[in-house]
């Protein structure tokens, strides 16, 4: 399943705002930080600063410190446990930018369906509260034999599901309900296989790049031809793969 490292790495890639190298060398630095070095860096003192840098074999990004032209050394966080030796990327983008990104993009992608067996049915009971988290209700199952039966007649209201009449058996319920994709902040912050990785990328890129047209309030040629076309591919790959989910089940029968 794709991270949220996979999807800042690709949409840094794909707004061609990386720099790559591999990580010879690297070592703690006082109480807080540590550092890597690739000394074939060519950037200016500092270049680097406030910007993100990814670590490809172990999937971990960290926000850059400093960056000394000298060594070509990047000082970021001991707490990011990163080994040498390994091939990396690294932008002067900070890197909750690109987070923002991706969480715009997930959002703007749409609900999915998401599926809930927590709570349990009685044969009495006509009111339930619904498990934390679970709301949009679009489908109700209730144990019925080896499998389940879909419940006809419900209501979902201010988080409790009301029901004509009690359930026909005790059991596991079986709650189906769209919800948006939840935040992701950590690298391994799995992203769900109902967004499609390149239609998010691109949806991803898009956002990134709108959001710093907002900021800056010029952008320059180049910036703006990457602007349309990660607006094109984003439409074009949600024609193609729509984050699918369920439309609410009808009602019937009385309520």
């Amino acid at each position: 399943m794709r991270t949220l490292f996979d999807v800042m790495l690709e949409t840094a890639r794909l707004s061609g705002i990386l720099r790559s190298g591999v990580c010879t060398y690297g070592a703690l630095y006082g109480a807080t930080l540590q550092y890597v070095e690739d000394t074939s860096r060519l950037e200016k003192e500092e270049y680097f600063n406030g910007g993100t840098i990814f670590f490809k074999t172990d999937k971990l990004f960290a926000k850059i410190s400093n960056f000394e032209q000298t060594g070509g050394k990047f000082y970021y966080s001991k707490d990011v446990a990163a080994t040498t030796g390994q091939p990396y990327s690294a932008t002067n983008t900070d890197p909750y930018a690109l987070i923002e990104a991706v969480n715009s993009a997930l959002t703007h992608m749409g609900t999915h369906t998401k599926v809930d067996e927590t709570l349990t049915s009685d044969v009495t009971s006509t009111e339930y509260t619904l498990p934390d988290g679970v709301s949009n209700l679009v489908r109700v199952e209730y144990t019925a034999g080896d499998g389940f039966s879909p419940q006809l007649s419900w209501r979902e209201i201010e988080g409790k599901l009301y029901t004509y009449a009690p359930f026909k058996t005790a059991g596991t319920l079986r709650l189906y309900y769209n919800t948006l994709h939840p935040y992701v902040e950590e690298a391994d912050d799995e992203i769900s296989d109902a967004y499609n990785y390149n239609r998010l990328a691109w949806t991803a890129t898009y956002m990134f790049q709108f959001h710093r047209l907002q900021l800056t309030g010029n952008y320059s040629e180049k910036e703006t031809t990457l602007l349309s076309l990660a607006q094109r591919e984003a439409e074009k790959l949600a024609r193609a793969f729509p984050v699918h989910h369920l439309e609410r089940d009808p009602i019937l029968g009385r309520f």
